[in-house]
């Protein structure tokens, strides 16, 4: 994998998936996403991309049962990770105690 000479953080591990559902033999539904790590242990962040979509998702670290607001969502994104992303995708979202939500867009 070859990175971006401006990428100040990279992800420290990066895999592609599928996992496909089926009813017999019919397909149902399709999951083609990249898996983004970055950082280690404790304050590791995951981000998925699924290939069919704009947006990445990003699970900030949480301890087991923890909730996070928006403010407090994001401030666990590290700046350069979110860097990163920013110059991939067309929007991020992060996981909050109210679902997923957008913490950046790329403007029209």
């Amino acid at each position: 994998i070859v990175w971006g000479t401006d990428d100040e953080e990279q992800p420290s591990r990066l895999t592609h998936n599928r996992d496909q559902i089926r009813e017999g033999s019919e397909l149902v539904q399709d999951y083609n996403f990249i898996d983004y790590w970055f950082g280690t242990g404790a304050e590791r962040v995951h981000a998925r991309y699924y290939l069919d979509d704009e947006r990445v998702t990003v699970d900030p670290p949480m301890k087991q049962g923890e909730s996070l607001n928006l403010a407090q969502a994001r401030a666990r994104v590290p700046a350069k990770a979110l860097c990163f992303l920013q110059r991939r995708f067309g929007q991020i979202d992060v996981l909050t105690d109210s679902g997923y939500e957008t913490i950046w867009k790329l403007p029209k």
